[in-house]
């Protein structure tokens, strides 16, 4: 929090700065034109990824993984066309990205615990076979499947 408010008040000094150099005389009016426009241009990009900051969206675009992050982002242009059957199937293609992607993360993890999933060799048969790659029955194995074999339940 601490370097948050730091940055903040540099930022904030900066911009004051910024319009206190309006008024030196050392500079031309298109030298100082050309200097405000320049260094008000970052200040203006602070703002706005500021203000980005408390729209959710937002959030998912710039912290979540890739994959995850780009299905979303879909999802979110396709409902914004006002189409809605392509936006369902964007939607149900971002959340079986998001399960995937957790699944694995959630295998890797077992993996480099020593856990044994069965799930996963039922997802090696799936991929490996020609009925077609995994679903979100399999995606979901992986995640029930954990918290038994950690538990020693299975």
């Amino acid at each position: 929090m601490d370097s948050a408010g730091l940055r903040m008040r540099r930022w904030s000094a900066e911009a004051n700065a910024l319009a206190g150099s309006v008024f030196e005389t050392e500079q031309s009016l298109d030298e100082a034109r050309r200097s405000i426009i320049e260094a008000g241009q970052l200040i203006r990009l602070r703002a706005e990824a500021a203000g980005e900051l408390d729209d959710p969206d937002y959030t998912v675009r710039t912290r979540f993984p890739y994959p995850v992050a780009l299905r979303l982002r879909e999802a979110e242009a396709r409902r914004s066309t006002g189409d809605l059957e392509p936006a369902y199937g964007a939607v149900l293609d971002a959340a079986e990205t998001l399960l995937a992607y957790t699944a694995l993360v959630a295998g890797a993890l077992a993996r480099e615990a020593s856990i044994d999933l069965s799930s996963l060799g039922l997802l090696q048969r799936k991929i490996g076979g020609t009925a077609g790659g995994p679903g979100l029955g399999e995606w979901t194995a992986i995640l029930q499947d954990v918290p038994e074999r950690r538990s020693g339940v299975a």
